[in-house]
C-alpha cells in the first residue's frame, strides 16, 4: 500500500498538483507542512544537501545536517560535526526526529525514517519501498512530501534518473 501512495505522489509532484489545497481546505490556502517535521541530511553532497535543506526549511520543518554535507551555518540548519552526536542533542532538547536523510552507505539514526538518495544503477534493499526516475531537480519536493508523510515504511529509496 506504501508503494502505491508513494507512487501516486511522484505522479501528482511530476503533475504540478502536489501542495494544492485538499477538498475542505477552501479555495486558495494550503494546507499547512507539519511543524513538528524534523529531518537530518547526513553524508550527501553539499549540492544535494543544500537543495532539500532550503525546501525543507522553508516549509517550517526543523533541519540538522553533518558537517559533512558542506552547508554554512547561520541558515536555518543546525550543524552537527559527524552523526554520532545527533541523537543525545536532540534528546537533550527534548525534540524527536522525523526522518533521516542519508547517501545509499548512510544509517538511520534509531527511532527515525530513513530516506536514501541512491543514483541510479543502486541495488534495491529487501523490504525498502524504492521510488525510481525522479530528477535531482525534482529531489527538494519530494524529500519533503516524504519526510512529513506518515508512512509505516522505515526505509524509502529514491534512486535517481
Amino acid at each position: 500500500m506504501a508503494d502505491n501512495y508513494l507512487e501516486k505522489k511522484m505522479e501528482e509532484y511530476r503533475a504540478g498538483r502536489m501542495g494544492r489545497p485538499s477538498q475542505g481546505v477552501g479555495r486558495g490556502r494550503r494546507v499547512p507542512y507539519p511543524a513538528s517535521t524534523s529531518v537530518v541530511l547526513i553524508g550527501l553532497e553539499p549540492s544535494t544537501a543544500r537543495a532539500v535543506a532550503e525546501t525543507l526549511t522553508a516549509l517550517g520543518a526543523k533541519v540538522g545536517a553533518t558537517a559533512s554535507c558542506g552547508i554554512a551555518a547561520g541558515c536555518g540548519v543546525r550543524i552537527y560535526p559527524d552523526d554520532t552526536d545527533i541523537a543525545a542533542d536532540l534528546a537533550a532538547r527534548s525534540e524527536s526526529l522525523t526522518c533521516t536523510v542519508t547517501n545509499p552507505a548512510g544509517r538511520a539514526i534509531a527511532g527515525s525514517r530513513h530516506i536514501v538518495i541512491a543514483p541510479a544503477g543502486a541495488e534495491a534493499k529487501t523490504g525498502a519501498v524504492t521510488i525510481s526516475g525522479g530528477s535531482p531537480a525534482e529531489l527538494p519536493m519530494l524529500v519533503a512530501a516524504l519526510a512529513s508523510h506518515a508512512s509505516t515504511a522505515e526505509e524509502l529509496i529514491i534512486r535517481l534518473g
